[in-house]
């Protein structure tokens, strides 16, 4: 919605949560955008758009999904020449982290890498790294905190239990071990 408003160009908002594309369709008509952003559904490894028919690929934490690799690897090839991949990745801060945080990430993102490497995954990819930085933990709390105030809405609901078990062990690693991952703002540059 930022891109669109600060921006004022056509955004195309891939997602394959139809909920969350509602969210977004109703947030762009309440601000006046609906003829800028356009909500669809699709799967981010196989977006069914045409190679080099982007500018800018804006993604917050997808390519987690996909590993880094593999999601430079799909999206590279829909920027045009000089086009702009600006992503936030999984991201190790220590290159020794507590083993319980390995354990866990190497069950969500067995491929995390570290700021070094994956600056080297996105330079063997043929990319320009124009910039990078490492996102605040406030920005996990203020995750975290919409989340935790969400959880009592479920607690009732046997089919979500394990969900909202993993959500608070989740929190919990983070307040234990956050110090040594977190995301990095990647920007990225096809030549």
């Amino acid at each position: 919605m930022l891109l669109a408003q600060t921006l004022q160009v056509p955004v195309l908002a891939l997602d394959a949560d139809g909920m969350a594309l509602d969210d977004l369709w109703e947030s762009a008509r309440d601000r006046g955008l609906l003829h800028l952003v356009k909500p669809c559904p699709g799967d981010m490894a196989n977006p069914g758009l045409a190679p080099e028919s982007l500018d800018l690929i804006w993604s917050e934490g997808a390519v987690t999904h996909l590993g880094l690799v593999e999601g430079l690897r799909c999206w590279q090839a829909l920027l045009c020449s000089g086009g702009v991949m600006a992503l936030t990745d999984a991201t190790w801060f220590d290159t020794d982290p507590p083993e319980e945080a390995r354990r866990a990430w190497a069950e969500w993102y067995p491929t995390m890498g570290t700021e070094a490497r994956n600056l080297q995954v996105a330079r063997d990819a043929g990319l320009k790294v124009l910039g990078h930085f490492r996102l605040p933990s406030r920005d996990w709390w203020d995750y975290y905190d919409g989340v935790a105030a969400r959880l009592p809405l479920f607690a009732t609901d046997e089919s979500v239990a394990s969900v909202i078990e993993g959500q608070k062990a989740e929190m919990d690693l983070y307040r234990r071990t956050g110090s040594s991952y977190g995301y990095v703002f990647y920007v990225l540059q096809k030549p």
